[in-house]
Order: C-alpha cells, then sequence, then structure tokens
C-alpha cells in the first residue's frame, strides 16, 4: 500500500534524498511512534505558540481562553490522530497522498498554497529569534542589529533541516526540557509576583470572543495536523502514533497556550520578550527561548521543503530548504508578526478542507483495495469539494455561524461531505455509463 501512493517512476533529484520526500519510508528507517510525539510536542513549544498565549490571554481573558483552548485542542488533536494514522499506514508524506486527491496539478496548487503557510510561519519564528537575540547582544554593532540575528537564525534552521528528521529528533529530546521548565518558571514567577487575580473573569477586558479564540487556535496549529503525515510515516505502529499525535496537539498544545496566556493576563504584555523582563527572568529565560525558536523554524522548513518537492522536481531538497529560508526571511523583515491574529484566522478557514478531501480519498482507496497511483492531472469533485469547504468557512465567518458555529469544524465537514457525494455520484454514472461501440 505504500509504495503505491508514488508514482512509478521518482522524479528527477530525488536520488539523494534521504528523508524519502517522494517515496514510501521503508521499514528499516522507521522509529517507535513516542518520538513522533515528542517531536510534535517539542514543536509546540515554540516561540510562536508562547506568543498567541499571551496575546489570547490579554484579548480574551482567562475564562474564555480556557473554554477556547478546550474545543481547539479537541478539533487538533482528532484531526492530528487521524492524519497521524494515515501516515503511518501509507508511508508516504502527506503531499503524495494530496496529489492522489487532487490529481498531480491540482495537488501542485495545494502543495503550494501549504507551503506558503509554512514559509510564513518561518518568517514569525526567524524575527522572534532575532528579537530575542537582540535583547541578548544589546547594542554591539553589529550583533546588536536586528537584520543581522534574523539572516543568521535562517541560515542555522536551514543546516538544521537540511540534516532533516534525525535532526529535528535530537534537537526536540534536548530542548523539551527546557522549554517546559521555561514555562512552569513563567507562570510561577508571575503568579508569585501579581496574585490569582487572573481567574476572575473581571479581570480583563474581553476584546476577543469564543468563536474567534477558537478560530485563532486552531489557525495556529492546523498546518501542523494536516501536515502530520510528515513526522508519522516514520513511526511503526499507526495506532499507537495516533495517540501520540492526539495528545501532542489536543492536550500539550492547549496547555501550552493557557499556561503562556497567564503571564500575559497579569503583566498586559503581549511580547513574550516584554513579559519576560517584566517578570525579572533574565539571560537564561533568553537562551531558552532562542532554542525554541530553532526548533521551531527548523520544523517550518522542513515541512515547506517537503511540500515543494512535489512541485519543483528537478530541485534538491537542499536547495528547497534554502528557498524557503529565503522566502520566509523576507516575509518576516516585511512585519507578518504585525498581522498574527488576521492571518491565523485565515489559516483555520482554508486549510482544513484540504485534509477533509485527502483522508477520505485514502480510506476509500483502502477500502476497494486499489493501488493508488498518480495518474490524472485534475480531479474535479476534490477541487468543488475544496471550494464549497472555503465557502461554508467564509460563510460562518461573516455570518457567525454556518453548522458549529467553529468555522475551522464547519469547513473540515463541508469539504469531506462534499468529497464523499461527488465521489459517489462519479462512480455511480461510471458504473451505468455504457462504452459506446
Amino acid at each position: 500500500m505504500a509504495d503505491g501512493m508514488i508514482q512509478k517512476e521518482a522524479p528527477a533529484g530525488s536520488g539523494d534524498d534521504r528523508d524519502f520526500a517522494l517515496s514510501a519510508v521503508p521499514a528499516t528507517a522507521t522509529t517507535p511512534s513516542y518520538k513522533i510525539g515528542i517531536v510534535l510536542l517539542g514543536a509546540n513549544i515554540s516561540v510562536p505558540t508562547l506568543v498567541m498565549g499571551g496575546e489570547l490571554g490579554v484579548k480574551a481573558g482567562f475564562s474564555t481562553t480556557v473554554t477556547a483552548c478546550i474545543w481547539g485542542g479537541l478539533i487538533l488533536g482528532l484531526l492530528a490522530g487521524t492524519c497521524a494514522y494515515v501516515g503511518a499506514r501509507s508511508r508516504v508524506t502527506t503531499y503524495v497522498m494530496i496529489l492522489r486527491a487532487f490529481g498531480r496539478r491540482g495537488g501542485e496548487i495545494i502543495n503550494l498554497l501549504l507551503s506558503v503557510s509554512a514559509i510564513g510561519w518561518t518568517g514569525v519564528v526567524v524575527m522572534l529569534f532575532a528579537e530575542t537575540m537582540v535583547h541578548m547582544a544589546h547594542d554591539m554593532p553589529p550583533v546588536g542589529r536586528l537584520s543581522f540575528w534574523a539572516v543568521s537564525g535562517s541560515i542555522l534552521m536551514a543546516f538544521t533541516t537540511i540534516v532533516g528528521f534525525r535532526a529535528l529528533d535530537l534537537l526536540s529530546n534536548v530542548v523539551l526540557p527546557l522549554k517546559i521548565g521555561l514555562l512552569a518558571w513563567a507562570v510561577t514567577v508571575a503568579i508569585q509576583t501579581y496574585g490569582t487575580g487572573f481567574i476572575d473573569p473581571s479581570f480583563t477586558p474581553v476584546a476577543m470572543d469564543e468563536k474567534t479564540a477558537v478560530s485563532f487556535i486552531v489557525g495556529g496549529w492546523v498546518v501542523g495536523a494536516i501536515v502530520a503525515p510528515d513526522f508519522s510515516r516514520f513511526a511503526r505502529s499507526p495506532i499507537a502514533v495516533g495517540v501520540a499525535c492526539f495528545l501532542a496537539l489536543g492536550v500539550g498544545y492547549p496547555l501550552v497556550l493557557l499556561g503562556s496566556s497567564v503571564p500575559g493576563i497579569l503583566t498586559g504584555q503581549r511580547d513574550l520578550l516584554m513579559t519576560m523582563g517584566t517578570l525579572g527572568m533574565g539571560i537564561a529565560a533568553l537562551g531558552i527561548i532562542l532554542l525554541a525558536s530553532w526548533t521551531g523554524g527548523a520544523t517550518n522548513l522542513y515541512c515547506a521543503s517537503l511540500m515543494l518537492s512535489t512541485v519543483f522536481r528537478r530541485l534538491s531538497r537542499k536547495r528547497l530548504v534554502w528557498l524557503s529560508g529565503g522566502i520566509g526571511l523576507a516575509i518576516g523583515l516585511a512585519g507578518i508578526t504585525d498581522r498574527i491574529v488576521p492571518y491565523l484566522v485565515l489559516l483555520s478557514a482554508i486549510i482544513p478542507p484540504i485534509a477533509g478531501i485527502y483522508l477520505p480519498r485514502f480510506f476509500l482507496d483502502q477500502r476497494a483495495g486499489l493501488v493508488p497511483l498518480v495518474e490524472r492531472d485534475w480531479h474535479a469533485g476534490a477541487i468543488v469539494a475544496l471550494l464549497l469547504g472555503i465557502a461554508a468557512a467564509a460563510i460562518g465567518q461573516i455570518g457567525g455561524g454556518f453548522l458549529t458555529g467553529l468555522v475551522a469544524l464547519d469547513s473540515l465537514l463541508v469539504s469531506t461531505a462534499s468529497y464523499l457525494i461527488l465521489e459517489a455520484a462519479r462512480q455511480h454514472v461510471a458504473r451505468h455509463t455504457v462504452p459506446a461501440s
């Protein structure tokens, strides 16, 4: 089944790919499922997530943040767990499965869309990395300049990404305990300094409603949930890795957001670096933030390079990493971090329908016992279902509700239902069409 997801002939430029970007992961290259969960959990405790938690706390307050974390975590956990299971069963990347669902040309367009989102996140992380280094280096020229550290951070993340999944695995194992310690430290110091008044709903003026908060949370990691197969394809057990990814995004990610919201609420600072300065946490905290930025940027570049490898098949993955890093750097310097909320709400609307199509395609192929080669350029039903899912999200965003009232969930359900209906209709027509004599 795994080998059937790829084309019969390996694309040019992929022969030296040690991370199996366009081929199935062999059994000899698999790893225990818990390691996949650690990688995703380590990616969760990233600088963007900590910044998101502060933003969420300041704008929504603690009570709304708790409710939004429960719903957002449930949506992401179920989505990530299912995608991870499919990745371990197929042993191929998300983007090869997307090619099967949407067709060669249609899939390339979808993969480009996903790559833009991952590269955008890279830009966010690079700038946070640079801001941290500026704080640590103070005014020493040229190392006190934001652009110097943005370029240096991009290069460091690109080198880590080129090594591949095993480098991310090693880095996550080293940095994860430090990041957990940092978060616990920040929450403890904030409560010791300011007390527990944040629990009172009237403590924070609410500037973000519950539905927007859920969309904000889902948008923050929906791409990570969708591309879980990029990591889970290395897992030995589909069920175990599904559970591990559910726990990482369904439990770990909401807890990180909730924890990082507390210092933000108490200090009134959305900026993580300002919050740590206010709490007097010093250079050690900045050092951990630096490591967190490193892992987050490398993870996003890793996914972006895999996405682009299905489109630009004559380019080596190394070149695609440098290309993604360069574009991410440019986006970061252009100021994407100032537009983080609308960016995440947009992602929560347009990304879930992609999973709503490639997941049922996989299970339909499994049920029929088909060898799912990428044989066509376009699958019209998949494109229509994707557009309907995005339309459902737009209606929900403008009108305040569609099916469930949650934009990400509406778009996912509508795209899945539309695709299954259109696919059933296509098969019905194919069975009852009389061949011309």
